[in-house]
């Protein structure tokens, strides 16, 4: 993380404030977050009906071929693929059930470590983030004061 003076930074780039963020910003990312979960939601169905069309071709006769071990195995693992993905969307929307809560109290976005606000446009990368970038990559948390610039994808010189 570079460190910048204090006149580099805005909101816009992330602060040191512990100020939580505007009704307005907080709006916005209740949007986003109830966009995100609704299209979570119809992935869980989707994976739902899935799970549930494999046990019901689990119980047929007409389909012979899966006597043979390998088709089996390769079967239980499809359903059990099928199954983790499903477990993490359903964990990912209660995550995102958490961050409109936070949204509602007005602590979404302040870190729960540091208590600074967090850098929007790393919110709108991870909506459900409850930890500085500084924190979850050095495990210490943010001295009040100190200003860190989020690379995003840009190497450090």
């Amino acid at each position: 993380m570079k460190q910048l003076p204090a006149s580099a930074y805005s909101p816009s780039t992330g602060t040191n404030t512990n100020q939580p963020f505007s009704k307005k910003e907080l709006a916005k990312f209740s949007d986003s977050i109830h966009a995100i979960r609704e299209e979570n939601m119809k992935e869980l169905e989707e994976l739902s009906e899935q799970l549930r069309a494999m046990a019901a071709n689990e119980g047929g006769d007409d389909n012979t071929y899966s006597l043979h071990m390998a088709e089996q195995g390769t079967d239980a693992m499809e359903r059990e693929k099928t199954f983790l993905q499903a477990q993490r969307t359903s964990d990912y929307i209660k995550k995102l059930d958490e961050a409109l809560i936070r949204i509602q109290q007005s602590t979404f976005g302040i870190c729960r470590i540091c208590g600074l606000q967090l850098d929007s446009r790393r919110l709108k990368a991870v909506p459900v983030t409850q930890v500085c970038t500084v924190y979850k990559n050095t495990s210490k948390p943010c001295q009040p004061g100190s200003h860190f610039l989020e690379t995003f994808g840009e190497e450090d010189e």
